[in-house]
């Protein structure tokens, strides 16, 4: 196990390098069977000017991230009340008009947020890191927001003399159950950390949870996405000159809970895994990421638990799939992605058996995802849409 305390300038670089964290699952955000209902609002304006190749073009809204700021995290608590988090300083703005207007809610001058998930009670976790070094919650790294209260659950720091920090540059990707169990990684180099009390006290930062690594192999591995589907956790990551790789719980004897198998989705190509979801609690997973030899977007299939994985054809060539996200009545869905600078959005009304192309976004990467029964909204660099399925 290894501590490394990198520098700022270290950890902004790896940042930028491996950020696209991509759409919570929920949407990036966990999937358990009573977690966050990712619908938003049902009063979209309608787009009078469809594209030359008929294509209807999405409703622009007002992002609160701004500037080149990324979408770090989306998440909808209802039909109406939601979070969006920016990834390079502007913090966490909630919504209760469906995205039509939004409201800060934290007070740093320089907060990263990452990923956003619902903990056991409800509870908003909000991953990523507080730059702000005057700030009340300087470092920090994870936190609980409710009623308008910020509650710090892990900084950075040392873990021996304190139980919630750890030596991570950042929160990068985080998933939660309904027992109270949280897992959070980094993006600087695979370093994972877990809670079994709902985030009161954090283990040691662990590069190698990989459960190859018990059998006397080592080896440690980026994520970018994790989700929890039906009490099951599961991870997306890699790197663009290896296999893409998803991970599911480890069965092995000697292994704990937070140990993880790895799976290739493509045994044949190198790439990355990018994000994770499921349209029926876990039955089935649907993978999304960016192939390197084909280069291009990719969007897979597994009925096992992430054991196998078949390709699904879309074409996205020069491009990378970001979020994918389902309604949920479990059949319509959006996944959002980037190609040659554009933003490209796909649906699917059938579960994700199939996907058609919707939408392009002209110079728009576009890095986030929430989806109801009749309206979805995508989000990226300083920009924010909402478009349906027809």
């Amino acid at each position: 196990m290894q501590q490394q305390i990198r520098s700022t300038f270290t950890l902004l670089t790896v940042f930028f390098l491996a950020l696209g964290l991509g759409c919570r699952d929920d949407e990036s955000h966990s999937q358990e069977s009573d977690g966050p209902y990712v619908n938003i609002g049902l009063d979209a304006q309608t787009d009078p000017n469809p594209d030359a190749g008929g294509i209807k073009m999405l409703a622009a809204l007002t992002s609160p991230c701004k500037g080149a700021q990324r979408t770090g995290a989306m998440l909808f608590t209802s039909d109406s009340h939601g979070y969006i988090g920016c990834a390079v300083g502007d913090g966490l703005h909630e919504t209760n008009d469906g995205g039509e207007s939004w409201t800060r809610v934290d007070s740093s001058l320089n907060f990263y947020v990452l990923d956003l998930q619902l903990d056991k009670d409800g509870a908003l976790l909000v991953c990523g890191h507080d730059y702000d070094t005057n700030g009340a919650n300087a470092g920090g790294l994870l936190f609980r927001f409710k009623d308008g209260l910020w509650n710090r659950l892990l900084r950075y720091g040392s873990n021996e003399p304190d139980k919630d920090a750890v030596f991570f540059s950042d929160c990068a990707a985080l998933a939660a159950d309904n027992s109270g169990r949280i897992l959070a990684v980094s993006a600087s180099g695979g370093d994972l950390t877990y809670s079994t009390d709902n985030g009161s006290t954090w283990a040691k930062e662990n590069r190698y949870w990989e459960d190859d690594n018990l059998d006397g192999k080592s080896g440690s591995h980026f994520v970018f996405r994790m989700v929890s589907i039906a009490g099951k956790f599961y991870a997306g990551g890699g790197a663009i000159n290896k296999r893409p790789l998803v991970f599911n719980s480890s069965e092995l004897a000697s292994a704990e809970w937070w140990h993880f198998t790895k799976h290739e989705v493509y045994s044949d190509d190198d790439g990355e895994v990018r994000t994770l979801a499921s349209p029926d609690n876990g039955l089935t997973l649907f993978a999304g990421g960016r192939l390197n030899d084909g280069d291009r977007g990719f969007i897979a299939t597994s009925s096992d638990k992430g054991g196998t994985w078949k390709d699904i054809a879309i074409t996205l060539p020069g491009g990378r799939i970001n979020d994918i996200c389902f309604a949920p009545d479990g059949m319509h869905g959006v996944a959002c992605s980037d190609r040659q600078a554009n933003g490209v959005v796909f649906v699917t009304a059938d579960g994700g058996k199939t996907w058609s192309e919707k939408a392009t976004e002209a110079n728009k990467s576009l890095e986030r995802c929430v989806a109801t029964n009749d309206y979805f909204l995508v989000a990226g660099s300083s920009h924010l849409a909402k478009g349906t399925y027809q």
